[in-house]
């Protein structure tokens, strides 16, 4: 309803095949996060990034098995080191 009152219902609002799309998987069947009675709670309150599995940035998968797809681990702290002296 957003995106079609933005006008951009065309582009983004839904996970549509040609629209744009940022989705994060988590993996939710961890032994640490048992029981689990309510998902989105256990999002909220328990799940932490080490138990994010996998990202899609504008529909790219960057993040796949909990591995860096889109730039070697090093070349980023290269770059977050760069920028850590910069600012």
């Amino acid at each position: 309803a957003a995106a079609r009152a933005l006008g951009l219902d065309d582009r983004v609002g839904s996970i549509t095949v040609g629209k744009q799309a940022d989705l994060t998987a988590v993996n939710l069947g961890k032994i640490e996060l048992m029981p689990m009675y309510d998902p989105v709670s256990h999002l909220v309150y328990a799940a932490a990034r080490t138990d994010v599995s996998d990202v899609w940035v504008n529909g790219e998968h960057v993040v796949k098995k909990q591995q860096l797809t889109w730039i070697e681990k090093e070349e980023l702290e290269s770059m977050a080191l760069m920028w850590q002296n910069r600012l």
